[in-house]
Order: structure tokens, then C-alpha cells, then sequence
């Protein structure tokens, strides 16, 4: 049987976990939210779509 002290560390710890968790979760959505708000220092180039006389590439 578990007495009182056992109970309170028990709740503890799982409050500690709990919070730490919420931490991390908040981190990785703030550093998801950074990138989308640079587009300006990731510039993908655009893929040539055409070659030549303007005939597309994905087509025929």
C-alpha cells in the first residue's frame, strides 16, 4: 500500500511530465511558425517548365 508521501511524489513527477511535455510541444510549434514567415531567405528556384519554342516538359 502506498502512503501519503509516495502519492504526492507520485503526482509530482507526473505534473513534471506533463508540463515538460506542454514545453516541448510549444517549442515545436513556435520553430514551425518561424519558418513560414522567412519565405524571403529560403528562395526555391522555380523548375524550368519550358523548353525551348515554350513546349512544357510534363506534357508530351
Amino acid at each position: 500500500m502506498m502512503d501519503r508521501r509516495h502519492w504526492s511524489l507520485l503526482a509530482v513527477a507526473a505534473l513534471l511530465i506533463g508540463v515538460l511535455s506542454l514545453l516541448f510541444v510549444e517549442i515545436d510549434l513556435g520553430m514551425e511558425e518561424v519558418i513560414p514567415q522567412n519565405p524571403e531567405e529560403q528562395q526555391i528556384p522555380d523548375p524550368p517548365e519550358t523548353y525551348g519554342e515554350g513546349k512544357i516538359l510534363m506534357g508530351d
